[in-house]
């Protein structure tokens, strides 16, 4: 493909995409501004809950720098040094799209926050709801199977209104992605899983939009998993294990595949004392529980105490060091992220009364009858997605 003809695929959370030229002057944070732009993202610091990301074998979520200096470009033909088994030294691309063709990458909520109440502007609690919408589809998010067809119902009746027909209920879960596949493919009668979605959605006629997508939101925060960013690891460099780290506003979280609403360790934010990564390694260092809290000093990427009296370490491997390195990345600034949120959370808490309530939200949410839309631009081409 002729590089002049080359685009940046930019996916967007409503499965809508829009295509850049890929210029080798067009920056990670222009395109970022320019996507906020067209969504309406007006409020400064609720647009820095989103990111730009790339998947790396359609399963490794890796995160841009939004700045002016990092163009998107290098981000796709960025290269990892790894190490093959006979000591051999390859290089790969770390990013999804192959070198030669368009470059695709994914407009993602970044920072969660525990409570949609705390979010300002209804595009960005819509924006939060799509997000939501796409983890419970795509089973980063996990519930009971009758909690998920009473949030499709949610889902249903945000999008279509009341509920008219069954015949019409099972035609419309076809067109969206609300059931997860292994639900599908689970239950041997198709047609039951339409029939329980039903019976949900007819109990909800009357509720408007927004009552609607707080009810999601309120079914969705309450999972253990919300918030999280996973990452498949192991805990010693030469086994193979079951685990995946979750980052997030409130800790890093250890899970196994065979439990997936209970994490097998918590990490919490406030115990933290050191980050860092060699190679594949990727370790923390937490303060011990019942002792007192070390004073911080220093500054950059590591985290430094003053004594390393009482502090124990933790560490898992990624499959490659550039996971360890994404996983360093991630950690700091969801930790910076949470020293940040709870300050202006206590300040706004003493000046503003605190978050909303959540009959404020949906009301807001009920002057926009539709759902979030894209204004056009030059320099645009909307079209459709595909997944991620």
């Amino acid at each position: 493909m002729a590089e002049s003809s080359r685009k940046c695929v930019v996916h967007l959370l409503d499965e809508r995409n829009i295509s850049l030229p890929l210029k080798n002057s067009l920056s990670v944070l222009e395109v970022f501004d320019l996507v906020s732009s067209q969504y309406g993202l007006q409020d400064k610091e609720e647009k820095k809950y989103f990111g730009l990301c790339s998947f790396e074998d359609n399963s490794i979520c890796h995160w841009l720098p939004l700045d002016a200096h990092t163009k998107i470009s290098n981000c796709i033909l960025s290269t990892q040094s790894t190490s093959n088994s006979n000591g051999s030294t390859r290089k790969n691309s770390i990013f999804s799209a192959p070198v030669l063709g368009d470059f695709n990458v994914y407009f993602r909520v970044k920072f969660y926050l525990p409570s949609i109440c705390r979010l300002r502007d209804k595009v960005t609690v819509e924006l939060f709801y799509l997000q939501c919408r796409k983890l419970v589809f795509e089973e980063e998010l996990f519930f009971d199977n009758e909690v998920i067809y009473e949030l499709a119902a949610n889902a249903l009746q945000e999008l279509y209104g009341d509920f008219e027909s069954d015949e019409r209920c099972h035609e419309l879960l076809g067109r969206n992605d609300l059931i997860p596949v292994s639900l599908q493919n689970a239950i041997a009668i198709p047609a039951f899983i339409g029939d329980r979605v039903s019976m949900h959605y007819k109990t909800i006629a009357g509720r408007t939009r927004g009552e609607a997508i707080i009810r999601y939101m309120e079914i969705v925060t309450s999972s253990p998993r919300y918030g999280m960013h996973f990452y498949r690891v192991k805990d010693k460099a030469d086994t193979t294990s079951g685990l995946s780290l979750a980052i997030g506003l409130e800790g890093i979280l250890e899970w196994s595949s065979n439990s997936l609403n209970t994490p097998l360790r918590v990490f919490k934010w406030d115990d933290l004392e050191n980050i860092y990564y060699e190679k594949k390694k990727f370790t923390i260092e937490m303060q011990e529980p019942n002792y007192v809290s070390l004073q911080r000093r220093g500054g950059g990427g590591r985290l430094n105490s003053s004594s390393h009296n009482h502090i124990k370490s933790y560490s898992w491997y990624g499959r490659s060091g550039h996971v360890a390195k994404t996983l360093w990345g991630l950690a700091v600034e969801q930790h910076k992220f949470f020293l940040n949120f709870h300050y202006k959370d206590s300040c706004r808490n003493e000046l503003a009364g605190g978050a909303r309530r959540l009959s404020e939200v949906a009301r807001d949410l009920d002057l926009t009858s539709s759902q979030l839309s894209i204004t056009s631009s030059s320099g645009f081409s909307e079209g459709g997605t595909t997944g991620g």
